[in-house]
């Protein structure tokens, strides 16, 4: 069963695994710290949510071929992709600040998202059907939260 942010068990689940991630918590992969990381999901759903303040990007057909894979198929994501430098905190995206504030805003912007019938075409994958905007968030907040054991 492909999980979403959709479905009341697997948000719920996944909110849980959200607040157990501590600021100190031991990174296994990547650059980031769990702090950016939060502040990169956080940017991530602003996205999602329409809250994207950069003009949106055109969708070449590579990256719906990707976005399609990446979103349906049961494989783990690969470490060491890189991210829009608007989404990555040492560019563009918003800087950590206060972990515990940053980290609620990820749990209410995760929630909106949830709650939400319609969704406005996504800046840097395009349109999406509501099914694969929830296994989308689901599966990239999963990729962060493993990145650091949550």
């Amino acid at each position: 069963m492909r999980r979403t942010v959709f479905r009341a068990r697997d948000l719920d689940r996944l909110l849980a695994r959200v607040l157990g991630l501590r600021a100190d918590s031991r990174r296994r992969w990547g650059r980031m710290t769990p702090h950016q990381a939060v502040c990169h999901l956080n940017d991530s759903m602003r996205a999602t949510l329409g809250m994207w303040t950069q003009p949106p990007r055109r969708v070449p057909p590579l990256r719906a071929v990707i976005r399609f894979f990446a979103f349906n198929l049961p494989f783990r994501w690969p470490h060491g992709v890189t991210t829009a430098r608007e989404l990555d905190q040492e560019k563009d995206g918003t800087k950590p600040v206060d972990f515990d504030r940053d980290r609620a805003e990820l749990v209410t912007l995760l929630r909106r998202i949830a709650s939400s019938e319609q969704l406005p075409p996504h800046p840097l994958w395009g349109r999406m059907s509501r099914g694969m905007t929830g296994r989308y968030v689901w599966r990239h907040t999963d990729h962060h939260l493993r990145q650091f054991g949550a």
